[in-house]
Order: structure tokens, then sequence, then C-alpha cells
């Protein structure tokens, strides 16, 4: 049977990403139902500039509605966390990743679903290290997103680590040198055995996944220490339990691992919070691809298919969209007493 072809669902049993299903805009998905706003012009007896004090008094009304609304209602929500990104500055790679197009996207937004003022850049502002923008136009497909204010791209290439301070520091400028989160998406894998495997790609797969993230997280730790801000790295559930055929990539997730925690050690005093995820097989955009990762179509589609049959939870494979929500909660202030940890998301 082509795994690609079966009906893959969420965790609300709905398509992903289809149109018209629960994850659209609706009340029912939070919206907040339009108000009328009482006392349009003329509505204020006659007081003021004829119209245009008419205007401001309807505007008030309006702006007074939905702050009655917010105070009433109850946000204690897993997605609460969201609103503590507002006017945040975050650096961040990976960007043009299924999981990490997701976390840039969910950081513009954020607070805005929260606003009535649907424009107004209430979200972070986020600096992208990224060595194709052209790809990140195509992760990031939303025309109000990609054409931001609070997003801005700085090209890195990470395979040369000799540019990665000096891009760098162009990142911390157009932050005007503030940070408040650093979070790293990017990596790249290697199916291979020790039985196959050289050197070259022992060392490619090194400097990749875990020097330029040893090297960022170093680099950006004076300036977290001011903010007492947040670093979240996206490791892997390969980096706790070996895979076999998988060794590099095992290798160096269990190198991230600790990482994150020897960096929260020793960041903890000045407030600074160091966290991973670490996410089991998740079905980004890569792995949709029918032949992917140095894998055939066919290995591809056995690889998916025994990974579904594996996952205790409703025998599910992780979507990146839950990758990103954990991501974002280890980064903001509902995390604030969580340090040196890595979050699993394997489904059991």
């Amino acid at each position: 049977m082509n795994f690609f072809n079966n009906h893959i669902t969420n965790r609300d049993g709905q398509t992903p990403g289809g149109a018209g299903t629960a994850g659209g805009p609706s009340a029912a998905a939070g919206g907040r139902p339009r108000e009328e706003a009482k006392g349009g012009p003329g509505a204020t007896g006659g007081a003021g500039p004829g119209w245009l004090s008419g205007l401001g008094q309807g505007i008030s009304n309006m702006q007074s509605a939905f702050q009655k609304q917010d105070a009433a209602k109850d946000y204690k929500t897993s997605m609460t966390f969201m609103r503590s990104f507002e006017g945040k500055r975050v650096i961040m790679t990976g960007g043009t990743g299924g999981i990490g197009s997701k976390v840039t996207k969910k950081l513009i937004k954020a607070g805005k679903q929260f606003s009535c003022y649907s424009y107004l850049n209430l979200g972070a502002q986020v600096v992208i290290l990224v060595q194709d923008e052209s790809k990140l136009d195509q992760a990031i497909k939303d025309p109000k997103i990609r054409m931001s204010k609070s997003l801005y791209r700085v090209h890195l290439n990470l395979k040369e680590p000799y540019q990665i301070e000096k891009n760098f520091r162009k990142a911390l400028q157009l932050l005007e040198g503030q940070l408040d989160s650093l979070i790293l998406c990017h990596g790249v894998h290697n199916h291979e055995s020790i039985l196959n495997t050289n050197l070259l790609q022992w060392d490619e797969i090194m400097n990749v996944n875990v020097r330029t993230h040893f090297q960022l997280v170093s680099l950006s730790s004076p300036f977290l220490k001011l903010t007492k801000g947040t670093v979240v790295l996206l490791s892997g559930a390969q980096g706790l339990t070996p895979t076999p055929g998988a060794i590099l990539d095992c290798t160096a997730k269990a190198m991230l691992n600790q990482l994150v925690k020897c960096a929260a050690l020793e960041t903890a005093y000045f407030g600074v919070r160091v966290n991973g995820v670490a996410p089991g097989v998740t079905f980004t955009k890569a792995r949709e691809k029918k032949s992917s990762m140095g894998l055939t179509e066919a290995q591809n589609q056995k690889f998916c298919s025994e990974q579904q049959r594996d996952v205790p939870l409703q025998h599910e494979i992780n979507m990146p969209q839950e990758v990103a929500n954990s991501i974002l909660w280890l980064a903001s202030e509902d995390a604030s007493y969580v340090t040196g940890e890595i979050l699993v998301l394997d489904g059991g």
C-alpha cells in the first residue's frame, strides 16, 4: 500500500492542511464574533466637530468592546504562551524547513489573534539566518508574513563556519543589539551505518549539526544574559535511542542533548534558559517527498509505514505543527522554570 496515499489525520481526526478543516478560522476555533460598535457618527449628541468626533467615539467604543471581551475570556489554554512573544527579538535558523517555517509564522503572528487590528506589527521581530532565500519564499507562502516589517533575512551558509560570527553580528544589528531568543531548527541527515560511512560524512554532519549550534549558542550567550533570554535547539529522539543505520545522526543528536544540558547549567545563574525538543519521525516536507533523506521512494514508504505502526499513540506520525508548538512553549514565559530539558515528542 502506498504510504503517501493513505489518509493521514491529525490529532483532531482531520486531514492536515485541508481547506475547511477544523483548523480553519471560525468562531468555533476561537475566532471572535464581530460586535457592532455602539454609537456611530452623530451618536455623541452633537458634541465635537461633526463626523470626525463621531468616528473617534465609534473607534473608542470598538476598542472598549474588544478589551471587555479579552478580560472576560479565559485565555488559560495551551496557546496562551504565544502572547509572551509580542515585541520579542529572535534569531533563528531552519526557517525553510517544515518545522522552522511554522515556528517563523507563529512568531510573526504572535499576539495578532488577540487583537482586532490584524495588520499591526504586534508579533516578534525575527531574523532568519538562511542559505537560500528562494526556499524561504516557498516555505512561507503567506505574502503578509513574507513582506512583514518584522521579518528579516541574513544570508548564511552554515557549512562555512567562518562566516557565522560575521553574519550573526549582522542579525544583531537588525535587532538593535537586543536578543530575547535563539531558536535553532537546522540540520542535515545521514542514513549510513558505521560499515559504510566515512570521515568526510562524519565531518559534514558534525560541522552542520553540532559545531554550528555550539558556535551560535556561544555567540548569543552574552546578549541573552542581558535579557534573561532563551535558547531552544531542535534535536531528535535518535539522540536518546540508538537507531540502526543512522550512527552519525544518533551521535550528533546525543551531542546536541548534552550541549543543551551543559549550556543550561552554565548560564542558569544569569537567568538564561536552554532547552531542546527531540521529536520522533515527523512528517515534514522533506519526509513527504517520495524519495528523501538518502532513501529511495520504496525505502521511504516502507520506513514511514513501519514508523507509523510502531507509534503507540493512535499509530500516528508526528506533525510539524506539534513540534513547532513545543519549541515555542519552551521559548515562552510560560516555561520560565524549565531549563536543561529535552522534551521528547515521539508518541510514546
